[in-house]
């Protein structure tokens, strides 16, 4: 008996590294559903500014023009009524979801609402879709799968959320999550297969020379070549070597830590130079996923003693204590997540406490006492009659995430997906390619003009009161390089999507229903006057980015004239 024992217990001690490496700390998926949940309601924000033009019928993007362009697995609620009282109801049932997973209230459910609507709204119109919104599509997924309300939740407070043995939660979910971020930076790495980033280290100079993109900082450190250089290839490797360090074996929460920090500093850079959407916001935050326990039990009494201080002088409330969590062993683990979600808890070593076991007794653990192998194996085949929901959990798990590294290796490689599971990965968005500034970044500045003719002979750019909503604005038509290449879209990210998107995909449908809009919008507000619109072009202008800080000539092209 003694022998057999000693070989359990050495199981149990090795698989502890496979849970430090691939599993997560409870608060740090708690985290990850306040990061995710703020990010959602910050975006449906954002969107339901332009709830009219680009989700309505109404707008410049109708249902009628997604008709052939959409997979028959693309499902969206947002295309069952064009009218804009319900795109509402939508983004309002979204918002109600979104806040729901920030105080963790039914989470789950929440949790899978917010993915459905996010889903529906980002195919109702992704002409505007972005890298950002992809990965915060597919993090939202895998949330589905993973206990992000036992923690800093109303589910917790209410008792809903099972008690688990450990903070240390490990999941084929916690897998995919894990490998899906890291799929993001290594896939990325192998696209950027430019001599800009791995022969001539000139691939961030060309990106800020991009004045649709850089901000002010950007453009400044176009002055200090050398630094850009450094940064490009330190970029591609941080991209190869950070994701690495998420799995180290070796000091895993150290490595683990300051790959986190790194990555994160990565795209705060990208953020303070770039406007690239909210890319940079899902990046860095959902990698607090990957933050370790000892990570929690340093920073959290710190926190506390931080709050307590402020409050003492304020007399306000004091937070609860946060000590570090304590490893209660509710019976063995069996496989991966077993019934009470508890794997591959220590059986040795236990901090002093009351340990519940399944019998409902509780049981005083002293500090540095081991609980016996077989009284842990007595709770057993309790433990084999909750485990249909996380086999399940898993094996969906296991066989999405097969999915996903074959979609980002087919991106890479001459693989191609079988046509008949395709469908499941357009239905469920899984579907992803990560080009970002690859196989090189864009050589050129883009801006865009709708120069139009109004009845009284009047020329103007149309595109500010257009993107504006605004027909009593009257900009005069400028053919040379604006001062602000930004200001010509209004800083407006979305619309420049739906800009480059008309440029460089050939679709009269599409370009048709712009004009339409535009004309409608226009003569609408000016009616029986002189300024009633007659025609207009659509114009894409762009200037090339060369070598030393130098310019090419402009160029132009129309992309749509338009009658009205």
């Amino acid at each position: 008996m003694a022998t057999w024992q000693s070989r359990s217990w050495h199981w149990f001690r090795g698989h502890a590294k496979v849970a430090e490496i691939f599993g997560a700390d409870l608060r740090s998926l708690a985290a990850l559903r306040i990061v995710l949940a703020l990010i959602a309601l910050a975006d449906l924000a954002y969107r339901s500014q332009q709830l009219f033009v680009f989700y309505s019928d109404g707008g410049a993007v109708p249902r009628s023009v997604q008709v052939d362009q959409v997979y028959a697995a693309d499902f969206s609620l947002n295309f069952i009524n064009g009218t804009v009282a319900f795109q509402a109801v939508i983004f309002l049932a979204a918002a109600i979801a979104a806040v729901a997973m920030l105080v963790g209230y039914r989470t789950r459910l929440a949790v899978i609402a917010l993915w459905v609507l996010v889903v529906s709204i980002q195919w109702r119109n992704f002409y505007i879709g972005s890298s950002g919104d992809n990965l915060f599509r597919l993090l939202l997924f895998w949330c589905m799968f993973l206990p992000l309300g036992d923690y800093w939740s109303i589910d917790r407070r209410r008792g809903v959320t099972p008690p688990r043995a450990t903070t240390q939660y490990l999941s084929m979910a916690t897998v995919a999550l894990f490998l899906q971020i890291a799929f993001v930076y290594w896939f990325t790495a192998i696209l950027k297969s430019g001599p800009e980033w791995r022969v001539d280290g000139t691939a961030i100079y060309y990106a800020l020379s991009a004045r649709d993109l850089a901000k002010p900082l950007g453009t400044y450190l176009l002055q200090v070549p050398d630094f850009l250089r450094v940064m490009t290839f330190g970029t591609l490797a941080l991209e190869v070597i950070a994701p690495l360090m998420l799995f180290s074996p070796v000091k895993t929460s150290l490595m683990r830590t300051v790959a986190v920090f790194a990555i994160m500093s990565l795209h705060l850079g990208i953020w303070l130079t770039m406007s690239i959407g909210f890319f940079p916001w899902v990046s860095a935050g959902c990698l607090v996923c990957f933050l370790p326990v000892a990570f929690w039990d340093a920073a959290l009494p710190r926190v506390r003693r931080a709050f307590d201080a402020v409050a003492g002088r304020l007399q306000a409330p004091r937070l609860p204590a946060f000590g570090p969590a304590r490893a209660h062993f509710a019976g063995p683990t069996v496989g991966f997540a077993g019934a009470s979600g508890a794997p591959f808890a220590s059986l040795a070593g236990a901090a002093p406490g009351s340990v519940p076991l399944h019998t409902g007794e509780v049981r005083t653990v002293t500090a540095g006492e081991r609980l016996p192998v077989a009284e842990a194996l007595r709770e057993t085949p309790r433990r084999f009659a909750g485990m249909a929901r996380p086999l399940i959990i898993n094996v969906l798990a296991t066989l999405f995430l097969v999915y996903v590294f074959f979609s980002n290796l087919s991106s890479v490689t001459a693989f191609t997906m079988p046509a008949a599971v395709t469908p499941i990965g357009n239905f469920f968005g899984l579907d992803q390619v990560w080009p970002m500034f690859a196989p090189y970044p864009v050589k050129a500045t883009n801006w865009w003009m709708i120069p139009g003719t109004l009845a009284d002979g009047r020329q103007i750019d149309l595109l500010l009161p257009t993107i504006r909503s605004d027909p009593y604005l009257y900009p005069e038509i400028n053919w040379g390089v604006p001062n602000d290449v930004r200001a010509t879209f209004n800083n407006d990210d979305h619309w420049k999507l739906y800009l480059v998107w008309l440029t460089h995909n050939s679709n009269d449908d599409l370009l048709l229903n712009f004009g339409r809009y535009v004309c409608r919008t226009w003569n609408a507000a000016h009616q029986n006057t002189e300024s009633q619109l007659l025609t207009f072009d659509i114009v894409n202008v762009w200037q090339p980015t060369l070598e030393n800080n130098q310019r090419g000539d402009l160029n132009q092209n129309v992309l749509w004239s338009h009658v009205c």
